[in-house]
């Protein structure tokens, strides 16, 4: 009968009686309690992941750029960029190059007013700028290709290029060139570019605390009936069961 009160509980169906001894009635208690916090993690988990605002974007890497034709990809004429793509003779490169749109030097990628099949092949920090200053019309593809390092150009045996160097790597070294990038192309006050909003499914690290509690309690019930069957069994006395049925 008590096991199926413990089930009958976690079904939430009710019983028709309850254990008498105080053992019982004391596993039984804090067993509601842990069947009540394992539903609300449940019910409040799913609610988090029914009403999360997920953001999809129909392109993401170039494959998805080649696998489409609503979106065409706008290349500036005689940069290195067009170079690669008009020499390409194979591969995802030669796909973008038949269906890609060139532009004149003096053209703007993005364009204003903004064209339907625009998508700018340009230079991630200039095209970050952009889609973070207008959130609602642009992003960023999650795929890079083409890096290249940037690099300054000096006179031949200039008295200050050392110096120069020495001080850029001091910079890079203690982390402000990356705090720079933070605040000016990463600042959330402005707006988020290419992400997603996800809800974090409830793990058992999250639920831990329920059943500690659980397993504590069922330990006073099992140190509750040690003393029941002491004071039944050694000295010889009529169980103290519940007054309240």
């Amino acid at each position: 009968e008590y096991l199926w009160s413990i089930i009958g509980s976690f079904m939430q169906q009710g019983q028709d009686f309850y254990p008498f001894c105080m053992s019982s009635r004391t596993v039984l208690a804090f067993w509601w309690l842990f069947t009540v916090i394992i539903y609300a993690s449940y019910t409040g988990d799913l609610t988090a992941h029914l009403t999360v605002t997920v953001t999809d974007y129909p392109i993401k890497t170039l494959q998805d750029l080649v696998s489409q034709t609503a979106i065409k990809p706008y290349v500036s004429v005689g940069t290195n960029l067009h170079t690669l793509l008009a020499q390409s003779n194979s591969g995802i490169y030669k796909q973008m190059a038949d269906m890609m749109v060139e532009i004149g030097p003096y053209e703007e990628c993005p364009s204003f007013p903004r064209k339907a099949d625009e998508g700018c092949m340009n230079d991630y920090s200039f095209l970050l700028a952009i889609a973070m200053k207008n959130c609602s019309e642009y992003y960023v593809a999650d795929e890079l290709f083409n890096t290249a390092t940037l690099a300054f150009m000096f006179p031949e045996d200039a008295y200050y290029a050392d110096s120069f160097n020495f001080q850029l790597q001091k910079l890079h070294e203690s982390g402000q060139i990356q705090r720079w990038f933070e605040f000016y192309w990463s600042s959330d006050t402005v707006c988020t570019v290419g992400k997603s909003a996800e809800a974090d499914a409830i793990n058992l690290e999250g639920v831990g605390g329920c059943f500690i509690i659980a397993l504590s309690l069922f330990v006073a019930g099992l140190l509750i009936l040690t003393i029941e069957l002491i004071w039944t069994n050694l000295a010889k006395k009529q169980p103290l069961d519940c007054l309240i049925y």
